[in-house]
């Protein structure tokens, strides 16, 4: 029946995450508050079908960075594997290892956070 409101869940449930990304959603990402009624479900299934690799190509001549986490549980190494193996050069693929999702923002882990700065900052300057 369409009745024009979006059905919601909460976040937590559509994420495949482990525990560090499930404590980022609580602490960090405040899903819960920004999202009191639950998530969308329009914005979930458009994210489910929507594929970047099909359009990785497309960015070029434009450089690319693929900067992911070696243990992402949200963000699966595989993907931006993917998406890297089709976009055209220039292009670069970081791995940060032994880090997660939320590894990369400062209050969770400075020191990834500073590799990841060192890193863009590497790339703008090589490519802008």
């Amino acid at each position: 029946v369409m009745t024009g409101q979006s059905k919601r869940v909460p976040y937590g449930t559509l994420v495949p995450s482990g525990r560090a990304e499930r404590d980022a959603i609580d602490t960090m990402y405040k899903t819960a508050e920004g999202y009191p009624e639950g998530y969308p479900m329009e914005s979930y299934d458009l994210g489910t079908v929507f594929v970047p690799e099909e359009k990785a190509s497309l960015i070029a001549p434009r450089a690319c960075l693929f900067i992911n986490a070696e243990r992402d549980t949200m963000v699966p190494l595989s993907e931006a594997q993917s998406f890297y193996d089709h976009a055209q050069e220039p292009k670069r693929l970081i791995v940060l290892p032994k880090a997660n999702h939320v590894d990369v923002y400062e209050p969770r882990n400075p020191k990834t956070f500073l590799a990841v700065i060192g890193h863009m900052k590497a790339f703008f300057k090589e490519y802008l």
